[in-house]
């Protein structure tokens, strides 16, 4: 996956959408998995964060929900941040790194119960993060949908924020997704299903 230097933030050239069609509502369940290779010459360097795995979510009314977001914050030379949300309910998570590997491939999984009420409230939304099978967030007071709304669509990338990019390169593989219809049944960190590796 390619940005360049000049792409005006990159929308519909950098990264991808993935439609989930049928769309996923309240008591569905989805799973995302891929490996992903960071070049040596890959820059971090979008503005406050780079936008990296997005679940876009719709309003009862078609109207955009916000996204499930993980980003990736560089704050210096070898120190970075994960950082989760769920856009309109604006509560963070941060996951620190000393660094990120280059040149190796990395295993990502995120896992999402669709649920308006959060599972700290009695509900059911939950939202979690693995990475090489480790689990780096496990979000369970947030909404994952709008109340009435629906989940449409996984984007990878898809917009360097409203700046110029530089010219950079990542690599994606093995890419999985499973839902509730057809879950996995690996249990990974933590003791929760995901499709592992």
């Amino acid at each position: 996956m390619k940005i360049n230097e000049g792409d005006g933030g990159g929308f519909g050239r950098w990264g991808g959408i993935i439609p989930i069609n049928p769309e996923l509502r309240k008591g569905d369940q989805i799973w995302l998995r891929f490996s992903i290779l960071w070049p040596a010459e890959f820059e971090f360097s979008a503005t406050p964060w780079m936008k990296f795995i997005r679940f876009h979510t719709s309003k009862q009314d078609g109207k955009n929900g916000g996204y499930n977001d993980v980003y990736i914050q560089r704050i210096g030379d070898y120190s970075y941040t994960y950082r989760t949300i769920k856009e309109g309910h604006n509560r963070w998570e941060i996951y620190p790194v000393d660094s990120i590997p280059r040149d190796k491939w990395i295993n990502f999984e995120v896992y999402i119960y669709v649920d308006d009420v959060p599972h700290s409230l009695y509900g059911d939304g939950v939202f979690r993060v693995w990475m090489d099978g480790k689990l780096i967030f496990d979000r369970t007071d947030i909404p994952t949908i709008p109340q009435g709304g629906k989940l449409d669509g996984i984007y990878i990338f898809t917009y360097w924020n409203n700046e110029s990019p530089p010219s950079n390169s990542a690599f994606i593989d093995n890419l999985v997704i499973a839902t509730g219809s057809s879950p996995p049944n690996t249990l990974g960190d933590g003791g929760y299903a995901r499709i592992g590796d």
